[in-house]
């Protein structure tokens, strides 16, 4: 597994800079339609999408934009690792609290309880909460298309962790009603015919491809590539 970037603290640092980059080069991308929840995923385990995840959304939160992470991995959740934040309550917790689709989420676990600020501001996240049994369900089950619904209302910006979607179908049922998913491809490890399949997952589920983000591209240190 190849070296991770740290999450920058700095505006001025060279990690931001290359993720401002990559901000901008998504916000043109989307200039016909402004976009307020991507789902960020890989074709394979262990590529870097989660660290790319949580350097993305701080670059956004630097231009003033109210951002949510949502750890939708329900199977290896990393992000309250990342930022150094307790995993529960979390996602899980408002999930399991509401067994039908409802207009409005249950108040046992409120969101403004669950979502915690990090260490960047006008960054927050809602982690994973403790993992069910069966991730994929939880997730089919319709009731986070509701409560991306409500958070909307809240932030400027939901960016979601999901596993890879070569594995698991969690990211293609996301990808059916969020604005857009971003590709994270290793270019060191993973074989041309993997990234393929990938995107074939996402096209079939009529996912809105807004970028690839080619990681350890040239050298074996983690370098991120733009959008394409």
């Amino acid at each position: 597994m190849a070296d991770i970037l740290p999450v920058y603290t700095s505006p001025n640092s060279q990690v931001a800079a290359m993720f401002k980059i990559i901000r901008t080069n998504l916000e043109f991308t989307a200039l016909d339609k402004k976009f307020s929840s991507l789902v960020v995923t890989s074709a394979t385990p262990a590529e870097g999408k989660s660290t790319i995840l949580a350097n993305l959304a701080a670059a956004f939160a630097q231009c003033a934009k109210k951002v949510l992470i949502v750890d939708c991995d329900l199977r290896k959740p990393t992000q309250h690792e990342i930022f150094g934040l307790p995993n529960s309550p979390g996602l899980t917790n408002i999930l399991l609290n509401n067994t039908s689709r409802a207009e409005t989420i249950k108040p046992s676990y409120c969101l403004s309880c669950s979502c915690s600020p990090t260490f960047i501001k006008n960054l927050f996240l809602l982690p994973s909460g403790p993992l069910p049994p069966d991730p994929t369900e939880l997730i089919a089950s319709g009731i986070i298309k509701d409560l991306t619904g409500q958070l909307q209302s809240s932030y400027d910006l939901l960016l979601f962790d999901s596993p890879p979607v070569s594995i698991f179908a969690d990211t293609a049922i996301l990808a059916n009603f969020l604005d857009g998913v971003i590709l994270v491809i290793n270019s060191g490890e993973v074989k041309k015919e993997t990234a393929v399949k990938a995107k074939a997952s996402l096209l079939k589920a009529k996912a809105k491809i807004l970028g690839v983000v080619l990681n350890n591209m040239e050298t074996g240190r983690n370098h991120s590539g733009g959008t394409n």
